[in-house]
């Protein structure tokens, strides 16, 4: 009896460690689940500066400009300049959880096999690298397009002989890595709405709403148009396609370059 009695208290003793082990894990992850939930509920969000022409074209004020109105809002942000514009960079963007994307850049009505708009990267043109994406025609080689009267009339400058790589909406397709989450794309460059190609790639990609430029525009228009639509966007709180429309409407472009901001949305 007694013996009966030591093995039920042994139990006991058991259980009630076991019981007690449970109570601290559950606890534990409990706390865990809760520290977990209140970091990510005061996590800023990701933005993105990819200014490819900073090299030969700085633009100090629209980069700070940028920075500090993305940051007032909330936002981290992180700026890559010029020689950081890679394609790897391009490629492994929609994994990089950027929820607002702003690029000044150089664009392509078309590439010579890409039928898309295209933008170009910072990074100098050579046939020895990226070598598998050329064969795929996923990237290709681009000089800015500079005409003779827009360079007369003090538009880029003397930038002709610099090759780049460019992509287009094939790159954006195949090339990139991930899907964005839910993200704000502004093109700042020539003709980087010429056509929706693009644009449908980027919201195919994950992105909620794309605006760029329907045509040539100048550095300055670029500069100023960009500037408007990020403070109706972030500062105002407007959609993509409302921001868009009330830019439009307030905005004097440089009769020389007749572009019009347009924009690509989800639905």
């Amino acid at each position: 009896m007694i013996k009966n009695m030591k093995v039920i208290f042994k139990g006991m003793i058991v259980l009630g460690i076991l019981f007690l082990m449970g109570v601290v894990a559950t606890t534990y992850f409990a706390n865990t689940e809760s520290e977990n939930n209140a970091s990510n509920k005061f996590q800023k969000s990701r933005a993105a500066i990819l200014d490819m022409m900073y090299a030969k074209y700085p633009n100090k004020y629209f980069d700070d400009t940028v920075e500090k109105n993305l940051q007032d809002a909330g936002y981290q942000v992180d700026v890559y300049k010029t020689e950081n514009v890679t394609v790897d960079l391009y490629k492994k963007l929609p994994t990089m959880n950027y929820k607002f994307i702003v690029f000044r850049t150089h664009g392509l009505h078309k590439g010579t096999v890409e039928k898309s708009s295209s933008i170009f990267t910072g990074e100098v043109y050579s046939k020895n690298k990226h070598y598998s994406e050329q064969l795929a025609r996923q990237v290709e080689k681009g000089v800015p397009y500079l005409r003779n009267d827009i360079l007369a009339k003090g538009g880029y400058g003397a930038f002709v002989n610099q090759t780049y790589f460019v992509i287009g909406s094939r790159f954006v397709d195949q090339s990139m890595i991930g899907t964005f989450p839910n993200s704000t794309v502004i093109i700042g460059g020539c003709d980087s709405m010429s056509n929706k190609l693009l644009a449908k790639s980027f919201v195919s990609r994950g992105a909620s709403g794309v605006v760029g430029w329907n045509n040539l525009v100048s550095l300055e228009d670029n500069g100023k148009g960009i500037l408007m639509i990020i403070d109706e966007i972030i500062l105002n709180k407007k959609s993509v396609e409302n921001a868009t429309k009330t830019v439009m409407a307030n905005f004097t472009a440089n009769p020389t370059f007749p572009a019009k901001l347009e924009y690509y949305t989800k639905f």
